[in-house]
């Protein structure tokens, strides 16, 4: 970024900061409303806004959306008129797939569930210039399912190897929300809040691709992002007076990104290891890694997952996080059968998601075992964790 961008940048801060964030909020909800001058400065600059932490979920979800909104219609202009394929990875095929995550064909909004008025999409990163963030593309983006400023218990997910955001974003987002369903019916099973919650698909930097694997190179550009974020969206909550529980959960490759972050410090209460593929160079257990005072380090991997078995072998720096030693609370995640009989699912397949097909889930699979214990641990119900090893 040149001279004229970062002036840009700490003049908008500083503006926004002398109008008291430029913001109100309604005490019952929680829910922000942008005030006039920020409105402006989100007209004027929402590529600076959309992207500046310290600012709210809510301004920077409205300047993103204004940035996505002029590039796709540029983009599908020239598409229109010159026809052709539209490649993934290119610029054009990353401001797709976020504009498809986001609206119908139609042009219209999406809504995540019109029975739940607190489950709405929030675009908290928009970076679609390839700013040499580490990865092929230099693209990344981030969207928020439930609103980010009310809520009182966060939980960001970062994918593994190979996630683009042209190729992936609204996957990753309807995995979100159903890691947000999970923890909504948690909560009406516990008497607590239903709604003041965001489940956050974080692909604000892409992890490694391919022979990447054998590397942490790409895990050291994405922690110190998303640790940034963290941060941004933590000092956000503080203005706001709203105490939230906060919650990292890497999934794959993803798991070194998180732990990257947390080797020098990430604001989280609870970080949470999916199939991970062993710890990040110069961390040897929990103890390495620094969330907030109290934070816990949780992890669950299936007893078949070679390839999370493979990948921790291959960057041979990696520490297992398997043994005793490492430190890290285990949570079941092959299946169990409740006092009521009810029956959580089995993960059997190193993916994300599947949607079952043919009666094999991942990870992040709705009625999975796996995933109800992610949202236990999101939602403070660690005491509720299946096949717990302490």
């Amino acid at each position: 970024m040149d001279r004229a961008g970062r002036h840009r940048i700490r003049n908008s801060r500083q503006r926004l900061y002398r109008s008291g964030l430029g913001h109100t909020v309604e005490p019952a909800t929680g829910k922000v409303t942008v005030g006039e001058e920020q409105q402006l400065l989100i007209d004027a600059l929402p590529e600076v806004i959309g992207n500046l932490n310290g600012v709210t979920a809510t301004a920077r979800d409205l300047a993103n959306r204004k940035k996505l909104l002029q590039m796709h219609d540029y983009l599908k202009k020239y598409r229109d008129e010159h026809g052709g394929d539209v490649d993934e990875g290119s610029q054009e095929g990353m401001v797709n797939k976020v504009w498809e995550s986001l609206y119908d064909s139609e042009g219209n909004e999406k809504v995540v569930d019109t029975d739940d008025k607190s489950s709405i999409f929030q675009l908290v990163s928009f970076v679609p210039f390839a700013r040499g963030q580490g990865s092929e593309t230099g693209f990344g983006a981030s969207i928020s399912v439930g609103d980010l400023d009310a809520a009182q218990h966060v939980t960001y997910q970062l994918p593994g190897l190979d996630t683009t955001v042209g190729k992936d974003m609204a996957s990753k987002t309807k995995q979100a929300n159903d890691q947000r369903v999970e923890q909504r019916d948690l909560a009406r099973l516990n008497g607590i809040d239903r709604d003041r919650l965001a489940v956050v698909a974080w692909i604000g930097v892409e992890p490694a691709k391919g022979m990447g694997v054998f590397s942490n190179d790409q895990a050291k550009v994405v922690g110190p992002a998303l640790r940034s974020d963290v941060v941004g969206f933590n000092a956000v909550h503080q203005n706001l007076d709203n105490a939230a529980m906060t919650t990292a959960v890497g999934h794959s490759m993803g798991s070194l990104g998180v732990m990257e972050a947390a080797k020098t410090g990430l604001p989280v209460d609870n970080l949470v290891l999916v199939g991970d593929v062993g710890a990040p160079d110069n961390v040897t257990s929990v103890n390495d890694l620094h969330l907030n005072p109290g934070g816990t380090v949780y992890r669950g991997s299936y007893d078949w997952d070679h390839v999370a078995e493979v990948g921790h072998g291959v960057g041979w720096q990696r520490k297992s996080t398997d043994d005793s030693g490492f430190g890290a609370v285990t949570f079941g995640t092959d299946g169990t059968t409740g006092p009521d009989g009810a029956k959580d699912l089995p993960t059997k397949t190193h993916d994300g998601q599947t949607g079952g097909k043919d009666g094999i889930y991942g990870y992040f699979d709705k009625s999975t075992e796996s995933s109800y214990n992610q949202a236990r641990i999101a939602r403070g119900l660690n005491d509720q964790l299946t096949n717990a090893k302490r």
